[in-house]
């Protein structure tokens, strides 16, 4: 069965971006791409009010449906037999609408478009593909503005190490038909006194994985986003991977998701993998 791959856009230069990388990476593995569109006006609760909501939703459906195959053609002219559907849907919050579409129709990626920003609009910019991420049990992967797909020649998969054999399995088996050198990186504390056996764990995973080349580092860093990026750099790595994880109650509190943030923060492509309970 070949690779599925859905891509939500909204004809911004983002989703457009984050497209044009998904059809190039589907071309490369003879993936099945979806381009996924959900077409949402706010409807007001008087009822003359909401059948105008109606009328105006229709035209943008309309709109939508031709944007989506205009891009199509552009994309099936820039790579000849791909396999490239289209789908567009009336609904709201987008998150819930790849949610259901995605029960309905297995998918084995997503890929979202991010856009670099601060402050409010970074907030507001990111908050459909932070949904998705924390929503969706399909792997999603987060495109920045400016990405063009060239391979996943070079891999970094950020880890607490804690599961790092099954992550690592699920990881492969996901990119199975891209190969990667992958580079597992896990970021402590200049100051802990905890301490991980990377001698034992990698050779765990040489004697698993052995088709594979996979290295593994510890660094220390005051900060772990800075040190996860400056690793990937040090790495010139094509995409970044992570799982995430159902967030406690302190991280709703203060709003920490090193994934999350991460997938907003960095300039290279992230992977996110929902992880799995134990």
């Amino acid at each position: 069965m070949p690779m599925k791959i859905l891509v939500p856009i909204d004809f911004s230069p983002p989703s457009k971006t984050a497209a044009r990388y998904a059809a190039k990476m589907a071309a490369s593995v003879n993936a099945e791409l979806t381009l996924f569109n959900s077409v949402y006006f706010d409807a007001q609760s008087q009822a003359q009010a909401a059948m105008k909501a109606r009328a105006i939703q229709d035209i943008m459906m309309e709109n939508a449906e031709s944007d989506a195959a205009t891009f199509a053609e552009e994309l099936r002219n820039a790579h000849p037999g791909l396999t490239l559907h289209t789908h567009i849907i009336k609904g709201h919050p987008l998150a819930d609408m790849i949610e259901k579409y995605t029960e309905e129709h297995p998918m084995d990626l997503i890929v979202m478009g991010t856009k670099g920003a601060s402050g409010v609009k970074k907030v507001l910019m990111g908050s459909n593909a932070a949904a998705v991420i924390g929503r969706s049990k399909v792997p999603v992967l987060s495109v920045p503005e400016d990405a063009e797909f060239t391979g996943f020649n070079s891999m970094v998969y950020a880890t607490d190490t804690q599961h790092v054999e099954d992550e690592l399995d699920e990881l492969i088996n996901l990119i199975g038909p891209i190969k990667s050198v992958i580079h597992i990186v896990h970021v402590l504390s200049p100051h802990t006194s905890y301490t991980i056996n990377t001698a034992q764990i990698l050779e765990n995973i040489r004697q698993r994985f052995a088709d594979h080349t996979v290295t593994l580092q510890v660094i220390k860093h005051d900060d772990v986003l800075e040190g996860i990026e400056q690793f990937v750099a040090e790495k010139k790595a094509d995409v970044l991977a992570m799982f995430t994880h159902q967030l406690t109650f302190f991280e709703r509190l203060f709003g920490r998701s090193i994934t999350r943030q991460m997938a907003f923060h960095a300039s290279t492509p992230m992977l996110s993998l929902k992880k799995r309970k134990k």
